[in-house]
């Protein structure tokens, strides 16, 4: 195993090579008790064969191994990275239906190097790879073009032979303050103001520069010099968002420098507590005053795993170690600090990420749901934070919101309810899927909607939410108690899952096989009966809970067994504006406001977004109509056939009356709902009605954010009065019914 895979099936006299889909071959593991099959572990991921390494699956887990994480100002923002042995690449934060592989592109560089993304042109990307190569690529043509701030290329050569040094991951940095000025690290600091046209150091060497480090890598029998190994380089820089000129560079040789004239004069100000030859990995510059910064440092080379944080309010001058709370062999690769709470900071291990909440002077874990791997990067993003892992590809933190509110006294409350963020008029969400069973995997969208935090300090408490027009009229309520239709099923559910348990249990079956067998019928579909969905109920557990509301007005009414082809019966989206949630605990009530924003992308006005609203709630509404007529005449012929049964002798004028009514009532129902659909597939075969016409005008009216078109209007009005004349009908036969009672 090497950068090729090779077989020898004669002890070693020869080999051949065996195609595999990935190179840099790390590991083998072959079975026991069955040498064809076998899991190859390489730079890409593991592959299993079947057959010897003839074909090898090409599924995986995510074990991308990302250096660093930047983001884009594309809607959705686009987060960006280099792998260990692949590609850089660039992808999406949500995406309709998923976050796929086709969603995923190549923005130049190479594996190992920084992305920079103009922030007022995210198309326009630069990245870095080893030997102080970079590219700036144009997404819109394709095209990559090399700037590197130095191109004499290094292969081959010591450290020492090289005028400028660049580390494997030598830091590309914009300025927050003109995204056409650029810095480069190499053991100088490069300044571009022209996109990289011109490259010019404004620096001198700000590393020790010991030649005890810059010497040959590799060896005794072959040297490796790739520049991979490259020592006494700038390894971090960053500029003061506060105030322009004012930047930090830190080298991995453990030193620490601050400019304020633009590069004129530098200054050594490294913290005189960290160890020698430290590696200073982060260098976070505040976004609220010009003299506060903050150090991630490491050590682990040297065999000391200790975390190291240090934070500076005066350029430098004097530091702080601030680590209380991480654990004492977790040493730190990144510090970033939230850019909306001032001594709000996020920190990235080598097994998790941690949050302080006073400025580092103590930690908490952070790491909720997310495995226990090296986060080398983190990024904060509309209210994101974003964690590059080094095994575990990119992970997201949705929604920052409960964070940046948090105080003690929140903690101490009994109900608290967090102020939702604004919230986008676009519909993501589902993703997540693994490629099992042959298909591709796909990331997951956060939840789609306005999610809204709470604090419970006791479970099991009664929580109802109320959302609100910017009148105070409530659009929908939520609860937490439980529909009493579900609770029936659930209850049912859980006695045939345990029936058929038992029975194969008795069967001879082992208990995995039982839990696979779930309470199924045979065509794949519910035991009971098509029943209206429940509204979601709102969680009560102690603690942070989390609920989203869809945006949605309330759905058109069903009925139980109702068929459908092409049409629904969801409520209509909010028209962006102002909103607000209350939630409702023990007689307690608390109310937070919050914005419904247009989708970026919508080209729509918002006399459009509220005219197709309009439409929609009319299509609604109509719908419900049809629905509702239709459980009226069941209601009606279910109480005729339940008084003809309790009939303790014949009536013939009671089954003639009853008779004419339900000629009637069918005649109306049949022509509002096709009433011989029993499976999905039977519209093929009888025509749909009207309301399931009406219903599919909301499909259509709602496919895009714009008003509907006139033709749309034009079959909505025609079938809406087709609907009067049947309603009008149900009306009339209902008149029969005082004879009969």
């Amino acid at each position: 195993l090497n950068v090729a895979f090779h077989r020898s099936t004669d002890g070693g006299k020869t080999f051949r090579t065996v195609s595999v889909p990935h190179s840099d071959n790390h590991d083998l593991w072959i079975s026991p008790d069955d040498p064809t099959r076998m899991i190859n572990a390489n730079d890409g991921g593991a592959n299993v064969s079947f057959n010897s390494g003839r074909t090898w699956t090409e599924q995986d887990l995510a074990t991308a191994q990302f250096y660093h994480v930047t983001t884009t100002n594309h809607f959705p923002y686009q987060v960006c990275g280099a792998q260990q042995d692949n590609s850089t690449l660039c992808g999406p934060s949500r995406a309709s239906g998923g976050i796929g592989i086709s969603s995923w592109y190549d923005v130049g560089g190479g594996e190992s190097g920084y992305i920079a993304v103009r922030p007022d042109d995210p198309n326009i990307v630069y990245a870095g790879s080893y030997g102080g190569y970079m590219s700036r690529y144009d997404h819109r043509t394709g095209f990559a073009r090399n700037i590197n701030a130095w191109p004499d290329n290094p292969m081959g050569h010591d450290a020492a032979d090289a005028r400028y040094r660049f580390q494997w991951t030598f830091p590309i940095v914009l300025s927050p303050h003109d995204p056409k000025t650029m810095y480069v690290g190499s053991s100088v600091v490069f300044k571009s103001v022209n996109e990289g046209q011109t490259f010019a150091p404004i620096s001198r060497d700000l590393t020790r520069n010991d030649p005890r480090t810059l010497g040959p890598s590799g060896g005794p029998i072959t040297r490796d010099q790739t520049s991979v190994e490259y020592y006494g380089t700038v390894f971090t820089i960053a500029e003061s968002p506060v105030t322009k000129g004012v930047i930090w560079a830190g080298s991995d040789d453990g030193l620490v420098h601050v400019t304020r004239d633009n590069g004129t004069t530098w200054k050594n100000v490294t913290p005189p507590g960290i160890p020698e030859w430290s590696r200073v990995s982060i260098i976070e510059a505040s976004h609220y005053a010009a003299g506060t910064a903050y150090v991630a440092a490491n050590h682990f080379q040297m065999d000391d795993m200790r975390p190291f944080i240090y934070r500076t309010a005066d350029f430098g001058a004097t530091w702080k170690l601030i680590v209380n709370g991480i654990t004492p062999t977790e040493f730190v690769r990144v510090v970033r600090e939230d850019p909306v709470r001032r001594g709000l900071l996020y920190a990235g291990t080598e097994r998790g990420v941690w949050v302080t909440f006073n400025d580092g002077d103590s930690w908490q874990s952070l790491r909720k749901n997310l495995p226990p791997v090296p986060v080398h990067d983190l990024a904060v993003k509309e209210g994101d934070l974003i964690a590059g892992t080094h095994g575990r590809s990119f992970w997201i933190m949705d929604d920052l919101s409960a964070l940046r509110q948090l105080t003690p006294a929140i903690a101490r409350s009994r109900v608290h309810l967090y102020k939702p963020r604004d919230v986008y008029r676009a519909a993501f969400g589902g993703g997540g899927g693994t490629g099992a069973a042959g298909g591709q995997p796909s990331g997951q969208n956060p939840a789609s909607g306005a999610s809204v935090y709470y604090w419970l300090k006791d479970a099991n408490q009664q929580v109802t939410l109320d959302f609100l027009d910017a009148r105070g009229a409530v659009i929908r309520s939520f609860t937490s108690a439980q529909d009493s239709i579900i609770a029936r099923d659930s209850v049912r559910s859980d006695s045939v899952r345990t029936a058929r348990s038992d029975s194969l249990r008795r069967a001879g079956a082992k208990q995995d096989s039982s839990i696979r067998a779930e309470a199924r019928s045979e065509d794949g579909g519910d035991d009971g009966p098509r029943r209206p969905a429940a509204p979601p109920r709102v969680p009560n557990r102690a603690g942070l809970n989390t609920f989203a509301w869809n945006l949605r007005y309330p759905d058109a009414s069903t009925f139980e067994n109702m068929i459908l082809w092409a049409g629904g019966t969801q409520g209509p989206l909010a028209v962006p504006g102002s909103y607000s949630v209350r939630m409702r605990v023990n007689g307690e009530s608390q109310t937070r406001a919050f914005r419904l924003v247009k989708d970026p992308r919508s080209t729509a006005r918002q006399a459009d977004l509220a005219e197709q609203f309009a439409f929609l709630m009319s299509v609604r509404n109509r719908t419900s109509e049809a629905n509702d007529a239709v459980k009226k005449i069941r209601s009606v012929r279910a109480q005729l056939a339940d008084r003809a049964a309790k009939l303790t002798s014949p009536s013939p004028s009671f089954t003639r009356a009853a008779a004419d009514l339900n000629s009637q009532l069918s005649a109306a129902e049949s022509e509002i709902y096709q009433v011989r659909n029993r499976s999905g597939q039977d519209p093929l075969n009888y025509p749909i009605k009207l309301n399931n016409k009406i219903a599919a005008l909301a499909g259509v009216a709602s496919s895009a954010d714009a008003r509907p078109t006139d033709q749309t209007r034009e079959v909505f009005r025609i079938l809406s009065a087709q609907l009067d004349v049947q309603l009008a009908r149900v009306v009339s036969a209902m008149a029969l019914l005082p004879g009969i009672n």
